[in-house]
């Protein structure tokens, strides 16, 4: 597939995309293979630094990104990513909600419920349920304004 001039295009190419989760593992991969598909690539992780050189290592390769610190325990700092990617880049076409607690020592904790501290419990749900919730919550507005979109 190609552009009128002749440029190759991707499948993604003029969409915006966040990748929560994105500094490692497959939220990095996704964030990658996003931009090598032509989308502009909001990378958004608690390890800013991490985000960053993902963001880097997709400018490097000819895309566009920006690595963000956000929390996805926190509305402030979902909202705050959300509108980052929209205020760079127009709108939003493309949300992954990879984040999740994926320690090893947590999740070695939680394999036992009789041990497991609500706490520990209260964390797991605010990753790996309310986060999502937060991104689908500051997303949706900007995916109906462009008449559709994705959520992963």
């Amino acid at each position: 597939m190609s552009a009128h001039d002749g440029t190759p295009m991707g499948r993604l190419d003029a969409k915006v995309a966040v990748v929560t989760g994105g500094a490692s593992g497959i939220g990095r991969a996704s964030a990658v293979k996003m931009a090598g598909e032509g989308a502009r690539v909001l990378v958004s992780d608690l390890d800013e630094a991490g985000a960053g050189a993902v963001a880097s290592e997709i400018e490097a390769s000819g895309g566009q990104a920006l690595g963000f610190r956000a929390d996805v325990t926190s509305e402030a700092d979902m909202r705050a990513m959300i509108d980052a990617a929209v205020g760079r880049w127009g709108g939003l076409d493309v949300l992954h909600n990879n984040a999740g607690t994926t320690d090893v020592a947590v999740m070695g904790a939680d394999a036992d419920l009789r041990d497991m501290t609500v706490e520990r419990w209260d964390h797991m749900m605010a990753v790996n349920l309310r986060g999502p919730m937060l991104g689908c919550k500051h997303a949706l507005p900007h995916l109906i304004d462009r008449g559709g979109g994705s959520i992963i």
